[in-house]
């Protein structure tokens, strides 16, 4: 039986995949052995080498875009935590969208982020806190690489999926 899921997040997989649609076992990579994405040291138990697209599919529904609220996000809010989720996990990309909308940045996107994102939404507009929360992906990125010189190789890959996803947002989402 083939799963239904959100508009939103099918049109954000299909970007994800453009970044996590291959199997690599980078000595450098803290993950491991990583097949679309799913990678063996966050799913020790799973078999990575055989996962399928729909079962990568599936956990990336559930263990990332339900996890960090993303269905209770407006679309282009949504985007970008999801993918940041996926990244660098749910917590940080709860985080980096508190910080966005100005309110205590725990993680948890409970009632008072909720009205903090209302509010921000308000007087902001979406776009403008989707291009901070991808400034805060950024400079965490670049702090990465200055905490940990192997990491290096990867700051372009990273910061290009950044401004691919912005792009997506500012663009391609729109035709």
């Amino acid at each position: 039986m083939t799963q239904s899921y959100p508009s939103v997040f099918e049109q954000v997989f299909e970007v994800l995949l453009e970044f996590e649609g291959y199997m690599s076992d980078d000595k450098h990579d803290a993950g491991g052995l990583t097949k679309y994405g799913i990678s063996q040291r966050a799913y020790p138990s799973l078999d990575i080498a055989n996962l399928t697209i729909d079962d990568a599919k599936r956990i990336y529904y559930t263990d990332y875009f339900l996890k960090a609220k993303c269905d209770q996000l407006p679309t282009e809010l949504a985007c970008h935590v999801f993918d940041t989720a996926v990244n660098m996990g749910v917590s940080r990309a709860i985080r980096f969208m508190q910080r966005a909308i100005k309110t205590t940045a725990d993680g948890i996107f409970g009632k008072g982020s909720r009205a903090a994102l209302q509010q921000a939404l308000s007087n902001r507009g979406e776009t403008n806190i989707a291009l901070d929360y991808l400034s805060y992906r950024s400079v965490f990125y670049s702090r990465i690489v200055q905490r940990n010189q192997t990491q290096q190789k990867y700051l372009r890959g990273w910061l290009r999926r950044t401004y691919r996803l912005q792009q997506f947002i500012l663009s391609d989402r729109q035709k």
